[in-house]
């Protein structure tokens, strides 16, 4: 993880060892830790909100390749389809991130890391009544090769998605990870990875069960990367990602009287080419530079009908090219130091777009505290859908743009950084929908969100592994000052692990606050209550690389809605094992 103090960046890492202790399985579990983000939950579908801002707002990464989905509405990550196996570790770089990320990075970027194993095997078995887990990974090195196989396979049997029903939604989800790194000398590598995930997940209408509609999600994901070093100054990589995903949509009538029916397909594809570089002047001053280029595609057709009468949408092949140069240039000096950096990108037809980013940071003598401010822009382009919808679509759209103002105070004891920020995001000229006209505008109005950021982290300290607190309290309202829905008024979460001689223990608690949200069946703006519900993991070492462990979700089995109409997790038994060999 980059030091906290020698960068502008609003930065959490959560670990390898946080992760393992708590027992995370998922990576909206995962992000459940980070107070500045919230996922809701709804129609089998996971949407992330940092910070305020809309879900499109957000880059998430694994391994540096895009999960944004471009046929989505506004571009949102696909997180729901992501096997929860071999990550090392998660970053996640808060406020607006346009001169190094590009588009769709106002509220902040998430990379997914997973694990370079040189050589060994791991298992992982996990069971829990009508939901089981299997998970193995094989690594070996051959020469200068070093390649690695993951699978993983994941049935989840045990809830209904809507509140007050009794059908169960299954959620079967199955991921295959191949890696292959070589090292041609000590100045080059080559480094490449592919997964492919497939997600087949029961879903219900917006307030009742529907025992004959699902969904089928399957995405590819793959990168190849070289790495050299040129001199003693210069390091440079180039590489190429591609993200191309299917969902397919599919609802029958369950009885002669059901008028619901559905036969959807979703496919989307992005192609990006890149190079950067990183010159090192002297230790105190560096400069990173370099271009990329990203194409995305898609089309889709969905037909249907509902209680409202047959509907049909449908978009033909579409695409958008955007390329993009940039460089950022960063001095530490004992006076003040400083991060300034611009991209400059081209985008839709023709349309350009500049961003910038200004971070100035320093210790403050006397009380040893480091003070950061930063300034920074972002922006995003309409998506495929709100572009070339067929009945909704506007090909005429200006990007969405953003600023972040940050202010921050770090203070570092002998295990312990704490970390206070406030920030202020600004999103303008959004691209929202008009229900009068029917189709996609930019509003040219403003919507804000502010609020308050602390943190606490400890290092390991004899039987403590890790503590971690982080808070945040937001305020999010439109032009018109209304709060945002399914934004929460504060975020609380405390973890904890802690090792006694074979064993070892993880604690999660996570608390939400009040939220705005719309009524499924009477579409009125309703108010949701704040929730706090707890994890625990408990893990026996057997032997040396062997280990069973018991993890308890939702401890207490508090009942609670993450949105309107549709359920929070209930309490959940799981026993595991592990073993590397």
């Amino acid at each position: 993880p980059t030091q906290m103090d020698k960068t502008g960046d609003t930065i959490r890492v959560i670990t390898k060892t946080e992760l393992d202790n708590i027992g995370v399985k998922s990576l909206s579990e995962a992000l459940g830790l980070i107070a500045n983000v919230s996922v809701s939950k709804s129609g089998g579908l996971d949407t992330l909100f940092m910070r305020g801002l809309h879900s499109g707002s957000t880059k998430v990464l694994i391994n540096g390749i895009e999960l944004n989905d471009p046929i989505s509405t506004n571009g949102q990550p696909m997180i729901n389809s992501i096997a929860f196996s071999a990550v090392d570790r998660i970053e996640v770089v808060s406020g607006a991130k346009g001169t190094i990320h590009g588009a769709a990075s106002q509220a902040g970027v998430i990379n997914i890391i997973t694990n370079t194993l040189v050589a060994g095997n791991e298992l992982n078995v996990e069971y829990a009544g009508s939901d089981y887990k299997v998970n193995g990974n094989i690594a070996r090195q051959i020469g200068d090769y070093i390649f690695s196989i993951d699978g993983f396979y994941e049935t989840d049997d045990s809830e209904s998605l809507v509140v007050n029903t009794t059908e169960i939604d299954k959620r079967n989800l199955q991921s295959i990870a191949f890696s292959l790194n070589n090292s041609t000398s000590s100045k080059r590598k080559i480094s490449t990875f592919y997964t492919f995930n497939n997600l087949h997940q029961d879903l219900d209408n917006s307030t009742s069960d529907d025992i004959n509609y699902f969904v089928s999600t399957h995405q590819h994901l793959g990168s190849i990367q070289f790495d050299y070093i040129v001199n003693s100054k210069l390091l440079s990589k180039v590489g190429y990602t591609k993200t191309y995903t299917i969902r397919d949509y599919s609802n029958t009538p369950d009885s002669a009287s059901d008028l619901n029916e559905r036969d959807a397909k979703y496919k989307s594809n992005i192609d990006r080419v890149f190079y950067n570089s990183k010159y090192s002047f002297n230790s105190q001053n560096d400069i990173i530079f370099g271009a990329d280029v990203t194409n995305e595609s898609g089309s889709y057709v969905d037909n249907g009908s509902s209680s409202f009468g047959p509907y049909q949408s449908n978009q033909g092949n579409s695409d958008q090219l955007r390329g993009g140069i940039f460089a950022q240039y960063q001095n530490e000096n004992k006076l003040i130091s400083s991060q300034i950096g611009s991209r400059l990108e081209r985008y839709g037809d023709n349309k350009t777009m500049l961003t910038y980013a200004l971070s100035f940071f320093r210790t403050i003598p006397g009380i040893d505290t480091t003070a950061l401010v930063n300034f920074r822009t972002g922006y995003r382009p309409g998506s495929l859908y709100e572009r070339f919808n067929s009945s909704a679509g506007n090909n005429q759209l200006d990007a969405e743009t953003s600023l972040t103002s940050e202010y921050s105070l770090l203070k570092s004891l002998k295990f312990m950084q704490f970390k206070f920020t406030y920030f202020k995001n600004y999103l303008d000229n959004s691209i929202e929908y008009n229900y009068s006209t029917f189709k996609y505008y930019n509003s040219g109005e403003k919507t804000n969100a502010s609020g308050f950021e602390f943190s606490a982290q400890s290092n390991a300290y004899k039987n403590i592994e890790f503590i971690r607190l982080d808070a945040t309290s937001l305020d999010a309202k439109n032009s018109t000052g209304n709060p945002l829905l399914k934004r929460p008024d504060y975020k609380v979460s405390l973890s904890s692990g802690l090792k006694f001689n074979k064993f070892t223990t993880g604690l999660a608690i996570i608390a939400t606050g009040d939220r705005k949200d719309i009524d499924p069946q009477t579409y009125a703006t309703v108010d949701m209550s704040s929730y706090v519900y707890a994890n625990f993991k408990v893990n026996y070492q057997l032997q040396n690389k062997s280990n069973v462990y018991l993890k308890i979700y939702n401890i207490t089995n508090k009942k609670y809605e993450i949105t309107k109409g549709y359920n929070g997790q209930s309490r959940q038994f799981y026993l595991g094992y592990e073993s590397k060999f």
